[in-house]
């Protein structure tokens, strides 16, 4: 149903071309050291639409060159701030498995991306100083953990949301 409606439109076009330029009064002149080319007003009309249509083509061409770099960056950041949050999740999902060393290692790898990335999230790395505190309490290391706090702590102090800040009070309490 959709090809005979493009084709009916298309006959349509072909019928108004038609009789738009079904007359050909008009006759455009170039002179160019001592040539002279004669075209109809028609065949001038569309070359000079088609140059047109080339240069626009053209105009797009080198924009989207001239973007590709930054483009690239952006996509390379987006990447990196997937990977860190697919180790974020690899953390929880560690933790929940009883696995506490897997969930800590994850953690700090999702700082790392984080920070190579140079995010600005500082609720990512808040949740994710927290899931590498908690792994390293399961695992016994309270030296580490505690520096995992502080770090935590610091975070907090630079301007953090506040959001992870009872879930932080209430995993201290606990330990």
């Amino acid at each position: 149903m959709r090809l005979i409606v493009w084709l009916l439109l298309l006959a349509a076009a072909a019928v108004v071309a038609a009789l738009t330029f079904g007359r050909n009064d008009g006759l455009v002149s170039i002179f160019w050291g001592g040539w002279r080319a004669d075209l109809s007003l028609n065949l001038f009309l569309l070359g000079l639409l088609a140059a047109g249509a080339v240069i626009l083509l053209a105009m797009q061409a080198l924009m989207a060159l001239w973007q590709l770099p930054r483009r690239a960056a952006e996509w390379r950041a987006l990447q990196r701030e997937r990977a860190a949050q697919a180790a974020l999740r690899e953390a929880l999902a560690e933790s929940f498995g009883g696995r506490w060393s897997r969930a800590h290692k994850a953690a700090l790898r999702a700082l790392v991306l984080h920070r190579d990335g140079a995010g600005t999230d500082r609720d990512f790395a808040q949740l994710a100083h927290l899931m590498a505190a908690d792994s390293l309490h399961r695992l016994g290391d309270r030296a580490q953990r505690d520096d995992q706090l502080q770090q935590l702590a610091a975070l907090r102090r630079d301007g953090g949301s506040g959001r992870s800040d009872d879930g932080v009070r209430l995993a201290a309490a606990q330990w």
